[in-house]
């Protein structure tokens, strides 16, 4: 390896990418001495990094035996995101792209899975949704009820995974839709599925998931230029 040190921002993005990319959860990392040979820094700064891999549940330091890759938890998947702050646009992108994947999916089988109860179900819940909540986070509740009644594992693990995402990632420097507004996609996504008509309830819900990308430069409410703040889409 190159004998420049690295810096603090490379150190941790080396480390983060091999403990994830190359280790399963519950196995052993390098020794200290190997792991400072490998990437040629102190032991100070490898222990530093180690630290705040553990305090974001990425590792576990076991005194007297070692270090090791934990289970991973939402606050290390969401490692990545604190790099992206300047490219923020970006990462409001790639989101929504994974949620229009997963969306989409379970629309689709939404249009298969659907029973009259089920709907009703969903139908009763809009009446009063209007009423619920606030323009201070995002309601989410319609697409979970979807992956409900749906009713695979897998693909309602995935869905509230990105939900937390999303809504982790909108708590600060970002302005809601209007709830009202909101509130209308999801009718109208509804009524389509209640219709049997798939092809105008896929553009409704691509139009939905994609209106925080349309719409970036009125809904980002943080300087993209100000690195000290998180990126919120």
């Amino acid at each position: 390896m190159d004998k420049t040190r690295l810096s603090k921002e490379t150190l941790s993005k080396t480390l983060y990418e091999r403990i994830l990319q190359n280790l399963q959860p519950g196995d052993k990392l390098p020794a200290e001495r190997q792991l400072t040979a490998e990437l040629n820094v102190g032991r100070n700064s490898l222990r530093e990094a180690l630290r705040q891999f553990q305090a974001l549940g990425l590792v576990d330091i076991r005194h007297g035996s070692g270090y090791y890759r934990s289970d991973i938890n939402m606050n290390s998947l969401l490692l990545p995101i604190s790099d992206q702050v300047a490219q923020k646009r970006i990462l409001v992108e790639e989101i929504v792209e994974a949620r229009l994947v997963i969306e989409l999916a379970i629309l689709r089988l939404a249009f298969q899975r659907s029973t009259a109860t089920k709907l009703d179900t969903i139908g009763q819940y809009l009446e009063t949704a209007i009423s619920l909540g606030s323009n201070d986070s995002p309601d989410l509740r319609f697409e979970e009820l979807l992956g409900e009644m749906v009713g695979n594992p897998i693909l309602g693990a995935m869905q509230r995974l990105l939900h937390l995402v999303w809504k982790d990632v909108t708590r600060r420097g970002w302005r809601h839709r209007d709830k009202a507004e909101n509130h209308n996609d999801h009718v109208q996504i509804f009524l389509s599925i209640r219709s049997q008509n798939l092809d105008k309830a896929e553009k409704l819900m691509t139009d939905h998931l994609r209106y925080a990308v349309v719409k970036f430069v009125e809904l980002n409410t943080v300087d993209e230029s100000a690195s000290d703040n998180s990126p919120q889409p």
